[in-house]
């Protein structure tokens, strides 16, 4: 992508890309400050707006953008195929959504509110580091490839946006089962703040961190490169992509 379709694409998304995860930053800001004033722990809110909240967000809106698109029908006339130009600003929203993500689990680490079992806190702070990024990261990129997918199945955002929302809500509400079945584990997309984050420290042992949080993110990692290969075979249909333009 050059630097003038980057600049294009930012004018023509810019609240898609930037407004709208400014918008739930801003909110965990406050609400962490409201926390603050009656002196409980914000550690929660930041792992929650980074884990639950910013990932679901950019699940709907990376499927609005494959099937709104006003110049859909000059786009897949062009040389560029319309799949890798919904790929690149796929690619741009998670990017993007990942930078806020990242600053949060940051500004979380900064103010001490860290979720890592004693034993980890002895490995270098950069490794610590990257190994908290692993708390949004397959949240992210799993909710943005079912996203994809869904919308290119369904070329409806509406029904993206339910299907993603009530996935969303079942978890939240209904966490026992995922904790207990091992299958459904790996479909779990908020163990960090549901299962593992105990407050100012963490005494797991490293058997539960690893088959209750690392090993399920890694799983979702792994569906969501199946999915975004999935999503890119269906966006070759190009017939499909006009139905779904003319019902949307």
């Amino acid at each position: 992508m050059s630097f003038d379709q980057l600049a294009y694409e930012c004018r023509l998304h810019w609240k898609s890309l930037f407004l709208a995860p400014a918008a739930l930053m801003l909110a965990c800001i406050l609400f962490a400050l409201l926390q603050l004033n009656f002196k409980e722990n914000v550690g929660r809110t930041y792992l929650g707006f980074a884990e639950i909240f910013i990932p679901l967000a950019a699940g709907v809106i990376s499927g609005s953008l494959i099937v709104r698109e006003p110049a859909l029908e000059l786009q897949l006339t062009v040389a560029q195929t319309y799949r890798k130009t919904t790929f690149q600003r796929v690619f741009l929203l998670t990017l993007i959504y990942a930078f806020f993500c990242c600053l949060l689990i940051s500004g979380m680490a900064l103010l001490h509110f860290w979720f890592l079992p004693s034993y980890l806190l002895t490995s270098p702070v950069i490794w610590q580091w990257l190994l908290a990024q692993f708390i949004w990261f397959a949240p992210l990129v799993w909710f943005v490839a079912v996203g994809v997918c869904l919308s290119a199945l369904t070329l409806n955002s509406v029904v993206n946006g339910a299907i993603l929302a009530a996935f969303w809500l079942i978890e939240l509400l209904y966490w026992g089962p995922f904790h207990d079945n091992v299958w459904l584990r790996s479909i779990y997309i908020f163990p960090t703040t549901m299962w593992i984050y105990q407050g100012d420290s963490v005494h797991l042992p490293a058997w539960y961190l690893n088959d209750f949080w690392l090993l399920p993110h890694v799983e979702q990692v792994i569906m969501a490169v199946i999915l975004f290969g999935l999503s890119w075979f269906l966006l070759r249909n190009t017939e499909h992509l006009l139905k779904g333009a003319t019902t949307e």
